[in-house]
């Protein structure tokens, strides 16, 4: 199976493969034979061991890979391989500073856009240079990886389909219990295809058998075969100890075994018992040595080794010299209990993680303790100023010793640890740290305390900084509660610095909450007014009043003082900033004019700045031209926003863009193009749901309604997955989007979902922005429409004619043909022919031809059921224009209801009818005739069901009948009575 994967990648098609099984079954034997293959056939190997040791760095196996392949390379090679992505793989090895010293820092981003391209800049390397030579990637012991490396194996799994490169992975399935985070992983990896998992079991009786006969140089005798199996069941490792034991004491030589008539020989029972007498055949000193190498881990480094057993505090009884310990290590090896790392010179690692285990396992628990105590102090020393960069594993050996040394160290170091983490985007493993520093300290979080020193301020942010990535979006308030009392004891001994930190990152992520307020009011407080940190202040207070309090105004304010500070400073880069975040503003309350005037004027700041910030300006101004029918004026900017987005490689900056660019080309109904940009963000994010509903309209256009249904699932499948009390934009798109697909493809089975989510965002006390409203009063909209709620339309229509009702930038439907759908079930054909005339001349100029399409013939629909002078030929009028834009973008279906409108009586002929009837009432009449009922007329006429309601009231009143049976003999007695039109 394993060899079947690797032919898989000699031809170019990534794999990723699982070994599994109990300790000592042969995983990594295993994958030390594939190696041998792989590299046989011109590959190169790397690998990663994950460690038992919680003071591992992050993302430690990667780091291992990455490190062999770079001591092998030169740098002009990782220049080509790694390129833009080398300064991002540098922050988590180092090394790479030294080899590339021109390396350009990344753009600064938010912890999970960070992390994101972290992993984008690793798996691209790797791609890259699979492309020169097959690589093999061995991740061993995936039981003990820490969730950041966890996470970086299934982004890489996923991008891996289209280049050379296989990795295997290894671990104890005994020890992967419910809530392990590799079994999170094991289902994430379970969907790509072809991913093969071997689970090892152990040898039968016949295999011990035929071991026992390699070993032993004869055939044994079956009773001796049934005793060792009895004792190793199978386990190769513990039946290589049982027989290499059985081999060193004599017992399985032709002659003893001649002799021996009953095999109860004593052998251990457990694998630790195995190894100890393994063990026991070393000297002393070779004994004490590997053991202090054991207490740092499964694989360790011959100078740390050195050092710690030279260093008095560790107090080993064996007086070791260095050149002994070569000499000891050397016994070690031949002995099998250690091996050398290959391609690391001077790097050692146990043969198996249980001879490890068992070492690090046999002292007293307060001499361990001590020994603990003894490793951390002397790596303090050992690394002095770059302490810092073990700060995890010194941790590691104080939280082990903390009955001998308090906790105070480990403290200390837990909080090194933690900002060491968060600066390489593992936040998981921030989150521990901080988490155990605050607990070796006995400090619970609560936002009613003020931390007591600068080392629990510094937990409590790093805290709040990590909770903000990894808590679920409905406990966010919690941040708040770890914030709060660092900042309150920042601004007691007088720490600006570090209070602005705080009201810069409650700013920057929108941290919501009483407490946020109080922070960044007080923080105004502690800045000299008209200062440039009171203008970095007040740009973050306007965040928080906006996001938090929706006081619209005071924000206002408090951007414009922000704005006259950085402009009396000639402060550009505050400037930019300033002016997107009054973008911003006016965007969200349906501004576009004054939003895009902002971005324009901070774009033109930006290019005569050296270090530009990271703003979202070119997504706002996209947006605002989408919304001003500015097309071409949008397509320079949106290709700048996804140019600069590729140089962050951040994903949600890249799905933004992509968005953008896709959105640009559907509006055109340049639907291939489209395609792209959509596929490309999807495979970035495949739950933005700003792509899945523009993708879902795009392919019910085309006829693709099961390609279209597809992507409508996601949107719900995404929302799903949404932590309950959570409100967000994903609510408000999933109503208009079912209900816009309902109108092409006549699919109403999701109308049961109806508004819950709207309507629940709508009832939200404090209000939402006008452009949520917006969107979730068009989402109901077009459902009181297509289920004839002439309330509820009623409603909904007073609630939209009075916003700015241009293309919303969200919205797959122009807001004045919303509002034209909406006068016409509520009866108001007259106000439904003048939205339509707007949306017309909107969709004309912008060049919007698939929604100018669909405008022409709801607008068709109007006049025909107004019936009026003229309407009929401007409705034919109208469907010609319609149908010819719709077969030549491939609009199938659309086609289809505009060629039957155009099959029917009413356009074809201007009869003048008795009493003043209209051509579409003489319709209406003829299939009453028929015994129609108004739900049937509807259907049969694609007019809605009040409409049908206001015809036959003005038919009844036209001809002077009480009833439809009265009408019916008006009817015959006028020769009216034909068939009505039928649709196919």
């Amino acid at each position: 199976m394993l060899t079947a994967a690797m032919a898989d990648v000699l031809g170019g098609q990534g794999r990723l493969a699982m070994l599994a099984g109990e300790p000592g079954i042969g995983k990594t034997r295993m994958a030390q034979e594939l190696a041998s293959y792989v590299e046989s056939d011109g590959g190169l190997v790397l690998w990663g061991r994950c460690s038992s040791a919680q003071g591992a760095p992050p993302y430690w196996p990667w780091v291992q890979v990455i490190r062999s392949y770079v001591k092998g390379h030169d740098a002009a090679r990782l220049n080509v391989e790694m390129g833009l992505s080398a300064a991002d793989i540098a922050e988590i090895v180092p090394e790479l500073k030294l080899l590339l010293p021109e390396l350009i820092p990344a753009p600064v981003l938010e912890p999970e856009q960070a992390r994101f391209r972290l992993f984008d800049s690793i798996t691209n390397f790797l791609k890259s240079a699979s492309q020169t030579q097959p690589l093999m990637l061995v991740m061993e012991d995936l039981h003990w990886a820490d969730q950041p490396s966890l996470l970086m194996l299934e982004f890489l799994a996923r991008e891996i389909s289209q280049c050379r490169l296989l990795v295997v992975g290894t671990y104890r399935d005994t020890e992967v219990v419910a809530g392990h985070p590799l079994n999170q992983t094991l289902g994430e990896l379970a969907r790509e295809p072809a991913f093969p998992q071997v689970f090892l079991g152990g040898l039968d009786e016949q295999d011990e058998g035929q071991f026992i006969e390699l070993a032993a140089g004869f055939e044994p005798p079956s009773d001796l075969v049934k005793a060792v199996h009895a004792m190793a069941e199978g386990n190769p490792l513990f039946l290589t100890e049982v027989v290499r034991l059985l081999v060193d004491s004599g017992q399985l030589d032709a002659e003893s075994v001649a002799r021996s008539q009953e095999w109860s020989f004593k052998i251990p029972s457990a694998v630790n018992a195995v190894i100890r007498s393994r063990l026991d055949r070393l000297s002393d000193d070779c004994q004490q040595v590997i053991g202090v190498a054991a207490l740092t881990g499964r694989d360790f480094d011959l100078g740390l080794l050195e050092w710690l057993i030279t260093d008095e505090r560790v107090e080993i009884e064996a007086e070791v010299s260095a050149g002994e310990l070569l000499g000891l290590l050397e016994e070690a090896l031949a002995a099998r209990v250690i091996e050398e790392v290959p391609e690391l010179v001077g790097r050692y690692q146990f043969s198996h993680a249980l001879i490890q285990e068992t070492l690090s396992g046999q002292p007293s628990s307060v001499r361990r303790a001590m020994m603990h105590a003894s490793i951390g102090q002397a790596l303090v020393d050992r690394f002095q100023d770059g302490a810092d960069e073990h700060a995890a594993e010194i941790a590691y050996h104080f939280g082990r010793a903390e009955t001998v040394t308090g906790h105070d160290k480990m403290a200390h170091y837990s909080l090194l640890a933690g900002q060491q983490a968060l600066a390489a985007y593992a936040v998981e493993d921030a989150l521990m740290h901080f988490e155990r520093g605050l607990a070796a300290r006995n400090i619970t979080v609560s936002d009613s305390m003020v931390a007591p020193d600068e080392e629990a301020a510094a937990l409590l942010f790093g805290l709040g900084q990590v909770q903000q990535a990894t808590l679920p979006r409905h406990r966010l308030g919690e941040v708040q509660k770890a914030i709060k009392p660092a900042f309150d004891y920042y601004v007691s001994v007088g720490d600006l610095p570090h209070s602005l930190a705080i009201t810069d990152f409650i700013g920057i992520h929108l941290v919501r909450g009483p407490k946020s307020v109080e922070i960044i009011t007080e923080a105004l407080g502690l800045v000299p007014p008209g200062s440039p940190e009171s203008g970095r202040v007040l740009s973050r207070y306007a965040d928080i009043l906006a996001s938090s309090r929706g006081d619209r105004a005071a924000a206002t304010d408090a951007l414009d003082q922000a704005l006259e500070i950085a402009q009396r400073e000639n402060d550009a880069v505050m400037e930019i900033n300033v002016l997107v975040k009054m973008a911003s503003l006016h965007y969200t309350q349906i501004e576009y004019e004054k939003s895009l005037g902002k971005c324009l004027l901070a774009i033109e700041l930006i290019t005569g700045v050296s270090q530009p910030p990271d703003t979202p300006v070119y997504w706002y101004a996209v947006r605002d031209l989408i919304a001003l029918g500015r097309i071409e004026d949008a397509r320079p900017y949106a290709a700048r926003q996804l140019e600069l987005a590729e140089k962050s490689r951040s994903r949600y900056l890249l799905t933004q863009a992509l968005h953008s660019n896709g959105f640009l080309a559907y509006l055109a109904g340049n639907w291939e193009t489209a395609r792209e940009f959509s596929d490309r963000g999807l495979e970035k994010d495949g739950a933005d749901v700003r792509l899945l509903s523009m993708r879902s309209d795009l392919e019910n256009k085309l006829g693709d309604f099961a390609a279209g249904d597809r992507y409508i699932e996601r949107i719900m499948e995404t929302i799903r997955n949404l932590p309950p009390g959570v409100t967000q934009l994903d609510h408000t798109v999933i109503t208009s989007t079912i209900c816009v697909a309902a109108r092409i493809t006549g699919n109403v089975d999701r109308f049961d979902i109806d508004a819950s989510a709207s309507g629940r965002l709508l009832s939200i006390p404090s209000g939402v922005e006008p452009r949520i409203a917006q969107i979730a009063r068009t989402g109901l909209a077009l459902l009181a429409m297509q289920t004839d709620d002439v309330s509820a339309a009623e409603e909904q229509y007073s609630f939209l004619k009075s916003w700015p009702t241009s293309r919303t930038p969200l919205i797959l439907i122009d807001g004045d043909r919303v509002l034209g759908l909406l006068a016409q079930t509520i009866g108001d054909q007259e106000a439904a022919v003048n939205h339509f005339e707007d949306s017309l001349t909107f969709c004309r100029k912008a060049g919007y031809r698939p929604e100018l399409a669909e405008v022409c013939c709801d607008y068709a629909d109007t006049l025909l059921a107004r019936g009026k002078e003229g309407d009929s030929s401007k409705a034919k009028s109208l469907l010609e224009e319609s149908l010819a834009i719709s077969a030549d973008l491939g609009m199938v279906p659309l086609s289809a209801r505009v060629t039957a409108r155009l099959d029917s009586s009413v356009t074809k002929d201007s009869t003048i009818y008795p009493d003043g009837l209209t051509g579409r009432e003489v319709e209406v009449l003829q299939l009453i005739c028929g015994g129609k009922t108004d739900r049937e007329i509807g259907e049969e006429l694609y007019i809605s069901f009040r409409t049908v309601g206001n015809h036959v009231r003005s038919i009844l009143n036209k001809t002077a009948t009480a009833n439809r049976t009265e009408a019916t003999n008006y009817a015959n007695q006028h020769g009216l009575v034909t068939p009505g039109p039928t649709r196919e």
